[in-house]
């Protein structure tokens, strides 16, 4: 059975399709599983990134004294709860870091 070449645009970009279409297996379910896989792996990517930059972003505003930074913590909260909800990370994982979050905003605060 050929491979079947599928359009998974960053995937091809970076060169990981290669390393997928070697490694293609032979049954026909198992083809449709690594296209899916690829697919959902590309998509859950933006999800984490974006709550990643979302975090990264809250923290230098608490860090800064930012008047701006309970809506960027709100932000970070919005993005990790999506990430976890489309399940891109953990439940459990977004949930300690929005606790990490909170508490540095309070003590922040408190200084």
């Amino acid at each position: 059975m050929q491979p079947t070449v599928v359009q998974l645009g960053s995937l091809k970009r970076s060169g990981l399709w290669a390393a997928v279409e070697k490694q293609m297996p032979n049954i026909r379910s198992a083809a449709k599983r690594v296209r899916q896989d690829l697919r959902r792996r590309d998509r859950n990517r933006g999800y984490r990134s974006a709550a990643r930059t979302a975090v990264k972003r809250a923290r230098e505003s608490i860090e800064d004294s930012d008047p701006e930074a309970p809506e960027a913590v709100r932000q970070a909260f919005v993005a990790l709860d999506k990430a976890a909800q489309r399940g891109a990370i953990h439940a459990n994982n977004a949930g300690r870091r929005k606790s990490r979050l909170k508490r540095m905003q309070k003590k922040a605060l408190a200084e």
